[in-house]
């Protein structure tokens, strides 16, 4: 359920008003089912808790103390609790994802059948909190190896064929990558040919779409 999972998908919905963006699975579903007996005015002080702590490297918004304290306050046991964590982090993921508004937040909620006062708790939290959610998203990073600068040559190479003159055009990068973890410099090195590079190139750019609707 990582938001940079939705990222790695073929590509983006151009609108969500007619479909829903959340899956009809028998787990989301019981989740969602959870949710509805959460008391509506405690609900929305979990949504913050969950959606402070989700772009942070501690994912855990609650520890076992106050898991336990959760468990009488809301009704439902431990296990149930965390998955209705994790549903709830993935429906903010989606909604940064898709980039959408309170009102169509509660809309495709409500199409996966969460009730009207829960729908509500969801709206408000996202409304409030979705600028400094987003924000860390884009300030994050989830790998330790940053790229610090990019070079790269052309390079021929001599067909295969024995029947052919002609030489394979190649591109060869040179990444220099900044490792944050042990603070030193390192280079990784790719070679490309025309149809490779293509692909790549493809693949950049239906991901730079995708960034962009985030922006």
């Amino acid at each position: 359920f990582s938001l940079f999972q939705r990222l790695a998908t073929k590509s983006k919905m151009s609108s969500v008003d007619g479909a829903s963006i959340f899956p009809k699975t028998s787990k989301f579903k019981a989740a969602i089912g959870l949710m509805n007996r959460v008391d509506p005015k405690k609900f929305p002080q979990v949504l913050v808790r969950i959606i402070r702590c989700l772009a942070k490297k501690d994912r855990t918004p609650f520890n076992d103390e106050e898991l336990s304290q959760l468990e009488g306050a809301l009704g439902i046991t431990i296990p149930e609790i965390r998955d209705v964590i994790d549903s709830c982090s993935f429906i903010f993921e989606q909604s940064a994802y898709f980039n959408l508004k309170p009102l169509a937040l509660a809309s495709q909620l409500e199409k996966s059948e969460l009730e009207e006062p829960q729908r509500q708790g969801f709206a408000v939290v996202w409304d409030s909190e979705s600028g400094a959610f987003i924000s860390q998203i884009k300030e994050s990073s989830i790998c330790p190896l940053s790229m610090d600068g990019l070079k790269y040559q052309l390079h021929l190479q001599m067909s295969q064929s024995s029947m052919s003159r002609l030489k394979d055009p190649l591109v060869i990068f040179e990444l220099a990558l900044h490792n944050s973890e042990t603070d030193k410099a390192e280079k990784v090195k790719m070679e490309f040919n025309h149809e490779q590079l293509y692909e790549f190139y493809q693949q950049l750019e239906m991901i730079q779409s995708q960034l962009d609707s985030l922006a």
